[in-house]
């Protein structure tokens, strides 16, 4: 991980051992110096080539392309035997293919030794006593870096000489949402060497994804071309990623500021941002009559959460791109609905995710094109049915419409050839399922709660249904279906 410390263990590693080499040399920042002086220059300047057969120790930090790393030293092998060659890399992939034998992983300072180095810059002079209030906001501060040094040291000499609790607390808010430059460019050196698509994949999981499932996320973003698997390998052997046993996507507080600052300062100089996130950013937008430069955002992550929005009618039509739209709220005694005076005339063509919690219409706007949309959740919606008429579902993955107690009709569901998941519970109203006979790739059905709807009606629609473990009768004789549902085709059996 960028910032936890390599460059200065390694430096304490090349002090200690150096005396007993015949040659040694240190490049410190390998990738930057490599380019800026070029190979030959930089060969010459370390006589590497009068060193072949020496024993010698040297040390790369930073080396981003094995193949510079390689060139440098004429090989891996060029020195003599029981030399010693030490690489520093923040992306794993590298350290393999310069055939490193002895791989350290840097580890996160613990709570105490973090508290002592932050300690160390923001209170020079004196640190403050155990019963000081600013003792608590100094272990928040410590506990949001986990760990990371130069955050530490950032942090740290950020916040000297604020001797008040609530001048500490303002400016920690403040370098959270707007991260030091020394941190920004420590981490943005990573995220430089990424291709477009692992980029985007990047911001996508700083802005709105982080301990996300890792297959939600993949699932996503193969609807947005950007080959995730590759991606998220590479993101992750960059360090800027951890998968946890749980399959969820984490990513270090730190590395999400910075990734946050890099989606807005990316199109600082326009009206709109790619990936909006802001309630009251978002707020102005879908108010706005006349909203200026909306082509360029690809995604609008709206927690609805003490707030209150009259939505244009038009606010999305000129959203050419917008690829995520999740509206929600995080706290459903807070929550707040968005208001529609003159209904909505249009979503997205490109969408490929939308979430959009209580949704207050009767239909869908009837000019949506859903098209593209890998993913729809939309529970607690007041739908009676997603449109009027014929539209093409073929990407369509996952549809969740759980207790949407007016929704009476999900016919069109049996056009989605690709459809794997389809969630209805608690559609009260619901009289009736789609036929599953072109569904060749459904896994689970959850009709939990849907009263309305017959045994004779599921066992035609679903064909090869378990009725065992698919179905039960409470003592009135209605029936309630499970929450997993059995489905068997010719071709392709599956139990869940």
């Amino acid at each position: 991980m960028p910032g936890i410390g390599k460059t200065t263990i390694a430096q304490a590693a090349f002090n200690l051992m150096s005396q007993d080499f015949e040659a040694y040399c240190f490049l410190e920042d390998f990738h930057v110096t490599f380019h800026e002086k070029g190979l030959y220059k930089l060969r010459e300047e370390h006589s590497i080539a009068k060193l072949r057969d020496k024993t010698v120790l040297v040390v790369l930090d930073d080396v981003r392309n094995p193949m510079e790393a390689e060139s440098f030293l004429g090989g891996f092998d060029f020195f003599g035997l029981a030399s010693l060659i030490i690489i520093t890399s923040r992306d794993k992939q590298v350290l393999h293919q310069c055939h490193v034998e002895g791989l350290y992983e840097v580890p996160a300072l613990n709570k105490k030794e973090a508290l002592k180095l932050f300690n160390r810059f923001a209170f020079p002079e004196k640190e403050p006593s155990d019963d000081s209030n600013l003792v608590e906001i100094s272990k928040k501060v410590v506990e949001y870096a986990s760990g990371n040094r130069t955050a530490l040291y950032s942090y740290g000499k950020e916040l000297n000489g604020k001797t008040k609790l609530e001048e500490m607390e303002v400016e920690f808010e403040k370098i959270k949402r707007y991260p030091p430059q020394e941190i920004i460019d420590v981490f943005k050196s990573s995220y430089d060497t990424l291709t477009d698509h692992e980029r985007s994949i990047f911001l996508d999981i700083a802005c709105f994804f982080k301990d996300e499932n890792l297959d939600y996320i993949l699932r996503i973003h193969e609807g947005c071309g950007f080959f995730p698997h590759v991606g998220i390998d590479r993101l992750v052997d960059q360090s800027l990623l951890t998968i946890s046993e749980d399959k969820k996507v984490e990513m270090h507080n730190l590395i999400q500021d910075v990734g946050r600052e890099i989606a807005r300062t990316e199109t600082s100089q326009t009206a709109s941002r790619c990936r909006m996130w802001e309630p009251s950013s978002i707020k102005s937008l879908l108010e706005d009559s006349e909203p200026k430069e909306t082509e360029i955002i690809e995604g609008i992550f709206l927690d609805t959460t003490n707030i209150n929005i009259d939505v244009n009618p038009l606010a999305f039509e000129n959203m050419y791109n917008l690829r995520l739209l999740k509206i929600y709220s995080s706290s459903s005694e807070a929550a707040q609905k968005l208001h529609f005076p003159e209904g909505l005339k249009c979503l997205p063509y490109e969408l490929k995710l939308f979430h959009w919690e209580n949704y207050p219409l009767r239909l869908l706007p009837q000019e949506f094109d859903p098209n593209h949309i890998v993913e729809i959740n939309m529970p607690n919606s007041q739908l009676q049915k997603l449109w009027e008429g014929t539209k093409s579902l073929a990407k369509l993955k996952i549809i969740n419409l759980s207790h949407s107690h007016q929704l009476d009709e999900v016919d069109e569901l049996s056009k989605a050839c690709n459809l794997e998941q389809m969630d209805l519970q608690g559609c009260t109203s619901l009289e009736s399922i789609p036929d599953t006979d072109r569904l060749k790739n459904l896994e689970l059905v959850n009709l939990s709660g849907c009263t309305r709807i017959n045994r004779a009606e599921i066992e035609k629609k679903i064909k090869g249904l378990d009725l065992e473990g698919g179905l039960k009768e409470t003592k009135s004789g209605s029936m309630v279906f499970s929450t997993l549902v059995t489905l068997e085709f010719k071709d392709n059996k599956k139990s869940f």
